[in-house]
């Protein structure tokens, strides 16, 4: 049996737990962590298309 994503879900758990996690912070460190869950992305992006042989397009502008 296919499983089936309900996203509007995941992006509503998702969006709560990171309001959680920087309701109080300053906005600096609300754009750090937004910086750096980027930057994660941009790498694992890239080290999939390394595995796919798609390395001489990276996904990563070096931002």
């Amino acid at each position: 049996m296919e499983k089936k994503v309900d996203a509007m879900k995941m992006v509503r758990r998702i969006r709560d737990s990171h309001h959680e996690k920087l309701k109080d912070r300053p906005t600096e460190e609300r754009l750090a962590f937004f910086r750096e869950k980027s930057r994660a992305l941009c790498r694992e992006a890239n080290a999939s298309e390394k595995d796919q042989g798609l390395a001489d397009f990276p996904l990563s502008t070096g931002r």
